[in-house]
Order: structure tokens, then sequence, then C-alpha cells
């Protein structure tokens, strides 16, 4: 097999990618996480953040030293509300940002690790080897499963974060102004 990627290797390219992501939809050990750790980190986290924030709002003058070393870009998008609505742009906007970079790798690398180990697992490898696909085809259609599933995931969760970290602002600092995620 070659290393080029001819036009008549790209169905088979697509057919292969298909067969990956239908193999994943029908697995409960990919699936569940892949489902559980965006709805924690993107839904759970900023609701477990307005939690806090409401029960500790008598001891948040103590994070006032953390505001007050930021450097002056930061402290100037935070606005000069009140400590607690300080506190919330900071933590959504740029401490949980962090976590849509996390996600769509943990997706990916769960789908990459079981498109080939479960092909060998399933002892569907020596099929799959034997296909009329060169070894650039083969690579490049195991990689767009992934690409194609940690996109969506990144997608769906940015969705569901915009949404609980605005309903988060609401419950918090009503009177923020803004919305808080699409700053």
């Amino acid at each position: 097999m070659s290393g080029r990627i001819r036009a008549s290797g790209r169905p088979s390219m697509a057919a292969i990618a298909r067969r990956d992501l239908t193999v994943v939809l029908r697995s409960r050990a990919v699936v569940l996480p892949i489902i559980i750790v965006p709805i924690v980190l993107f839904v759970g986290l900023p609701l477990l953040l307005a939690a806090a924030l409401q029960l500790g709002r008598d001891q948040l003058g103590e994070l006032e030293a953390l505001l007050v070393v930021m450097p002056l870009s930061i402290r100037d998008r935070l606005g000069d509300g009140p400590i607690v609505q300080q506190l919330l742009v900071y933590l959504i906007e740029y401490q949980f940002a962090s976590l849509f970079l996390i996600v769509p790798l943990m997706v990916a690398a769960v789908i990459a690790a079981d498109s080939f180990a479960g092909e060998k697992e399933r002892k569907t490898l020596e099929a799959l080897l034997y296909t009329p696909t060169t070894d650039a085809e083969l690579y490049v259609a195991k990689l767009v499963a992934p690409f194609a599933a940690a996109s969506g995931v990144g997608l769906a969760g940015y969705a569901a974060y915009l949404v609980s970290a605005n309903v988060v602002a609401a419950i918090v600092a009503p009177d923020i102004g803004r919305l808080v995620a699409l700053t």
C-alpha cells in the first residue's frame, strides 16, 4: 500500500469513519464518559459555583486580596461591581474556560483508543487491513471519527455551558448586565 490518498479511496475512508462512529455509539463503556464528563464540567460546576457563592457570600471579602493582585487587564474586564459579581465573572470566563480544551481532547482520545484497540479486540483488524485502502487513507479515516465526535461534543458542551453560566449569573448576580460566557 502506498502512502497517498486517492480520490477513489474517499468513499472507503468515509465508510470506515462512519463505521467507527456507529461502533462508538453502540458501546456503553465509550458513550457514558463522553456524555457524563461534559455534563459535570459544563453544567454541574457552574451550578456548584452558584451554590458556593450563595452560601459563602459572607466570607467573600477574604478573596479581595486575590482580585487586587490580578493583572490590570483582567481586573478591567471583571468590572467594578460587588465582589460576588467580580468572582463570578472571573471563575466563569477565566477558570472554567480551560475545560473547553480538555473535553474535546478526552473525547478524541477515548474514541481513537477504542477505534484501534477495539478493532483488535473485535477481531476485525485483519479484515480492515485487507481492504483496498492505502495506509494514509486508513490513518485519515481513523482520525475523522474522533475529530467529528470531539467537535460535536465541544459545540454541544459550549451550548450547555452558555445556558448554565448565564442561569448562574442570573441567580448569583442578576444585575451583571451581560451574557457572561459570550464576552
